[in-house]
Formats: C-alpha cells, sequence, structure tokens
C-alpha cells in the first residue's frame, strides 16, 4: 500500500491532484485545513499490486485494517457483500457495479433527506469530479457546492451567537471560550440573555472553572459601552464571545432587539441552529438570520440528530457557511471540526456507524464543566 499527502488551495484542487498522482482507486485517509495559509492537506493511500507489494509497507499497520473496515462498511451500506481475500492474499478484482457512485451518494442524499437542488447539484458534481471513487466525487461535490468557514479560536471581533430558543446558544458559548482559553488566551465572555432564567448563572458557572469571569449586560447600549470600554483598555482585544437572548425569527419585537444588539459595533453574528428541525422550517429560519448579517452557522444536536440533510439544504438555501458542529451537550467534548471530507465520510456512512465526535474534534479539558444546554 502507498500513502501520500497532497497540500492545495481547496479541496477540489487537492481531489484533482489524488486522482492525477494515485489514480481512482485512491482511499482519502485524512484531511485538514492550515489555518495560517488557508490550504487543504488531504492524505491518501492506494493498493498496491502484487509486485509493487514487496516494497516495504507503511510504518503504521493500522493503516490496512482501517482502509478494509471502511470499504466493508460502505460496501454493508450498499446492501453488497464486503469483498474477501483470496488465498493468496489478493482483494479480487473490483467489479464497476461495486464502485457505482451514485448509488451510494443518492442513498446517503435520500436517507439524510437532502433538499431537491443541492441534492441534484450533488449528484451532477460527483459524477464530473469523481472519476469513479466515491468518497473524492461526493467530497469534492460538497466542497463545491456548499462553503466551509470555521469560526476560528481567536477571533479578532466579537462574536453573537444567536439563535432561536433551545439551540444551544449558552453552551456554544462556553466552548468557544474554553477553547480560547486552551490556547492561552483570556477571553471576554458576555451575557446578554437576562430573559431566561439562570442563563447567565450557568454561564458564570462555567467561566469560573477557567478563572474567568462574565460580564452581565441588559441592552443594547450596555452591551456597546462594554464592547468600547474594551476597545479603549486594550491595544489587542481579547476574544470576546456574547450568549444573545434566544430570538423567536417570527416575533418582531424579538427581531427589533436582535438587531439592535448586532449593530452595538463591528460584531460578527454568528446562528446557532439545531439539526433537528424540520428541511423548510430550517430554511425559513436561517434565510430570516441571514438578513441580518450572519454569515456562519455553528450546527448543534448532531449528537441527537441522525439526519443532516435539513441543516445542509438551510445552509446552502441561505448562503452561509457551515463553521463547526456540536456533537455534545458538555463543554469538555468541544466543537468538532467540519470540512468537505469529513461531512462526505459522515454522510456516507450508515446510521449504526455514525461518529458522536470526531477523532480530530477541537476537544476541551474542563472536564468538570459537564454542563447541559437547556
Amino acid at each position: 500500500m502507498r500513502i501520500q499527502t497532497f497540500t492545495a488551495a481547496t479541496m477540489k484542487d487537492a481531489m484533482e491532484l489524488v486522482r492525477e498522482r494515485m489514480g481512482p482507486d485512491a482511499v482519502i485517509i485524512s484531511s485538514t485545513n492550515s489555518r495560517k495559509t488557508g490550504s487543504v492537506q488531504v492524505r491518501a493511500a492506494v493498493e498496491l499490486s502484487n509486485k509493487q507489494a514487496e516494497s516495504p509497507k507503511p510504518a503504521d499497520p493500522n493503516i490496512d485494517a482501517w482502509l478494509q473496515e471502511n470499504l466493508e462498511r460502505r460496501e454493508r451500506h450498499a446492501n453488497r457483500p464486503a469483498p474477501t481475500k483470496t488465498q493468496t492474499g489478493t482483494p479480487p478484482a473490483e467489479t464497476t457495479e461495486s464502485r457505482d457512485t451514485p448509488d451510494l451518494i443518492d442513498q446517503a442524499l435520500d436517507f439524510h433527506d437532502v433538499g431537491a437542488d443541492l441534492a441534484k447539484a450533488l449528484r451532477k458534481t460527483a459524477r464530473a469530479l469523481g472519476g469513479g471513487n466515491t468518497a473524492q466525487g461526493f467530497a469534492a461535490a460538497l466542497d463545491a457546492c456548499l462553503k466551509f468557514a470555521p469560526v476560528p479560536a481567536l477571533p479578532q471581533r466579537p462574536i453573537l451567537l444567536i439563535g432561536a430558543p433551545g439551540s444551544g446558544k449558552t453552551i456554544t458559548t462556553a466552548k468557544l471560550s474554553a477553547r480560547a482559553v486552551l490556547r492561552g488566551s483570556p477571553v471576554d465572555i458576555v451575557s446578554a440573555d437576562t430573559l431566561r432564567t439562570g442563563a447567565a448563572e450557568q454561564l458564570s458557572m462555567i467561566a469560573n472553572v477557567m478563572n474567568q469571569t462574565v460580564q452581565t449586560v441588559d441592552n443594547a447600549q450596555m452591551l456597546a459601552d462594554f464592547l468600547g470600554s474594551r476597545d479603549t483598555l486594550n491595544a489587542i482585544p481579547k476574544p470576546c464571545f456574547v450568549d444573545c437572548p434566544a430570538t423567536n425569527p417570527y416575533d418582531d419585537r424579538d427581531l427589533q432587539h436582535l438587531e439592535s444588539l448586532i449593530n452595538v459595533a463591528d460584531v460578527e453574528p454568528v446562528l446557532i441552529c439545531k439539526a433537528n428541525v424540520s428541511r423548510d422550517e430550517l430554511c425559513d429560519q436561517t434565510k430570516m438570520f441571514a438578513a441580518f448579517g450572519v454569515r456562519r452557522l455553528i450546527l448543534s444536536q448532531v449528537d441527537v440528530s441522525r439526519r443532516l440533510g435539513s441543516a445542509l439544504t438551510a445552509a446552502d438555501h441561505a448562503g452561509l457557511s457551515i463553521a463547526q458542529l456540536s456533537a455534545s451537550p458538555y463543554v469538555a467534548d468541544g466543537l468538532e471540526a467540519i470540512d468537505a471530507a469529513k461531512l462526505s465520510e459522515r454522510l456516507l456512512a450508515t446510521p449504526q456507524s455514525l461518529p458522536v465526535v470526531d477523532a480530530n474534534s477541537e476537544q476541551t479539558s474542563f472536564t468538570s464543566t459537564r454542563q447541559v444546554s437547556a
């Protein structure tokens, strides 16, 4: 087996390099995004011929087992028997039917209930870019049709966490704050949610574990004053995360209050969306929030959502970038980084093997702050 790493400007370019250098049988092992350069690094592997296989094997003895397990899982998902090795140890030749890319992708899109327009675009793009390889083609299609833009660990602009009631704004505020603290930076944590009983107290309890404090503000003017004082006191302001009150997107008073908070300063509103909301409902809500300048969303409650089609369709419908996933109600589990390759792996997996938290998630170590979002 040969393993090679490729670096490119986009996931699409990286996939093309993999196909060009390693052929259509290569399998993606991992992918990462560089925070400094914005480039994409993809690690791929391909099974060697009998003659080539006589050369030394990769240093990692688990790669072969991992790839075989991955292949068997995808074959089970397609209701086909997994390939078995012959007596000589060589896998039997793979038929055209076993590499039927549209079939696997159609099953994933149907299971996750992806909207018709987005599903059509993903199918068409996967066929054009896949070169017969399901994982590569689907990842390239997701990269071409959707946008990914993670919230940085140390954002320079204050981040306002907004969303509908029960979406998980408070716990996401805590997770983002914990991530910044673990990178050695103190943070400004602000609770603007004075309507929900115990919201500020819950956030303060978590902040105390991180040796941080929470500033409570009752209205837009108080938030403006606090953010203004930060600029005056600090040459380089600390990362700032604001837990906003819940917003009913169908209530004019809630929308007016949200607009007043967003307009107080140069801030970035980030939408927190529950993944298990109906597709049409979520499309309506994200479109309304996008009108207030939202450009990114974090998907919450992914751990209790088997289907992600609603969220993906809504992000595409509103033109929003997917930032991160929240796959646990606990601060200690952090947020899960997401890109096209990881999303492809999650969508193509069988429901029984869907990961709860990705192995490369941005986990934190505040194990005593196992707070459940309201």
